[in-house]
């Protein structure tokens, strides 16, 4: 998977003018419902767009087809459906273009991909556009005042901070290994800076992965410690029962065994060479 910045570069490269109708886009309009009035039949060069992108994206990186095609979805209406697509409905535009893209190509998994389209999961990833976009004004501020770059890291900082919430406790995910990079990125880009109302470290998810490895185990090994406690008491209790219903006797034996068929001897050995341990069973 690549980072977005690289996904963003690959987009940035396709001009709207360089664009014209040919093997693409050819049944576009067909996908869309009531294809007539559909207020997105008249996006059919933004289509290509869709299709130059993701035959670029399969050339270069065909392993990260699935979050390429996530991220294009924002960086497409940002771009050119929003300001311009008179009442268009991006869903609508999107699955359109993408349908017309898999009637043509290779990429086994676009139909899959089209049909599973998940919009809350675009969402999320538009989420980090934003989150770059803001970065990037830090990034680019140049000669701006010292207030407006830290005004800029304090709108990152926000974001951030709302955005990590669903990472924290070691979340392993495309979205959150994201968040983590920037993380790495603010913090190096904010040494720069003399920003004295924002922080120059940020939350980390992985604090969360270093509590769960310090107190699962204590918490294992306390749970093994009680229940050796446990049966050890119980065990002592029948112990207790026991010497309880026998006669115990001490007594002295030069280094002999006696025993008659009242007396049950243990073995001198397990105590002092001078003392055996006589159990006189009761009854």
């Amino acid at each position: 998977m690549l980072p977005f910045k690289q996904y963003k570069e690959i987009f940035d490269d396709i001009r709207d003018d360089s664009v014209t109708i040919g093997y693409y886009c050819s049944k576009y309009k067909s996908n869309l419902q009531n294809s007539q009035d559909n207020p997105c039949s008249n996006l059919e060069s933004k289509c290509l767009i869709v299709s130059m992108y993701i035959s670029k994206l399969e050339e270069l990186h065909p392993n990260t087809m699935i979050e390429g095609c996530i991220f294009l979805y924002y960086m497409m209406y940002d771009k050119y459906i929003k300001k311009n697509s008179f009442g268009c409905d991006m869903l609508a535009f999107y699955k359109a273009s993408l349908q017309d893209y898999c009637v043509n190509v290779d990429w086994e998994e676009c139909n899959n991909f089209v049909e599973q389209i998940d919009v809350h999961r675009f969402e999320k990833y538009n989420n980090l556009i934003v989150f770059y976009e803001n970065f990037d004004k830090l990034v680019k501020s140049g000669d701006d005042g010292e207030s407006n770059k830290c005004s800029s890291a304090g709108e990152c900082v926000q974001l951030y901070e709302k955005y990590i919430q669903e990472c924290l406790g070691g979340v392993n995910n495309y979205y959150c290994n994201e968040l983590k990079n920037f993380k790495h990125d603010y913090e190096t880009k904010i040494k720069e800076l003399s920003c004295t109302n924002v922080p120059t470290i940020l939350t980390s998810a992985e604090s969360n992965d270093l509590t769960s490895i310090i107190i699962f185990p204590v918490i294992i090994i306390s749970a093994l410690c009680f229940i050796s406690y446990i049966v050890n008491k119980v065990n002592y209790i029948f112990l207790l029962k026991y010497i309880s219903s026998t006669k115990i006797i001490y007594t002295y034996f030069p280094k002999k065994y006696y025993y008659n068929e009242n007396i049950v001897l243990l073995s001198n050995q397990l105590f002092s060479p001078r003392y055996s341990l006589l159990l006189l069973a009761l009854g």
